[in-house]
Parts: structure tokens; C-alpha cells; sequence
């Protein structure tokens, strides 16, 4: 999977957030996939990480 998807996805979320009322992002990540999100500033949601997949979010104030 390339960067462009999520780049994309980050931007669009700051550029409605204040619309939809939104604070940040939340994805389930695939277990393979926590170091690629990680990078972009998610961090794993502390709960069961089982089964798979695994709960992270990043605050829009942390994008950019």
C-alpha cells in the first residue's frame, strides 16, 4: 500500500473537520499494517487487540 491513499484521506478530514464537527481519525488497522499507520502519527487505541484487527486514531491537530 502507497502513502497517496492515506496522505489524501488526512487532508480531506482537516479540510471538513470543522463541518462535520470531526476531532480526529479512527481505522482498524490490520496487525501487518501498525508501523506503516504509526508513521503518519496513529497510535494504537489501548483495548482487546483480539481478534484482529487492532483499533488506532490520530487527532487532526496532529496532521501536518
Amino acid at each position: 500500500m502507497g502513502s497517496g491513499p492515506i496522505k489524501h484521506a488526512l487532508s480531506l478530514a482537516c479540510s471538513v473537520a470543522d463541518e462535520i464537527g470531526s476531532y480526529g481519525l479512527y481505522l482498524n488497522a490490520d496487525p501487518a499494517a501498525l508501523a506503516f499507520y504509526q508513521k503518519f502519527g496513529f497510535v494504537l487505541l489501548q483495548s482487546d487487540q483480539s481478534p484482529e484487527p487492532w483499533p488506532m486514531f490520530i487527532p487532526l491537530e496532529a496532521i501536518g
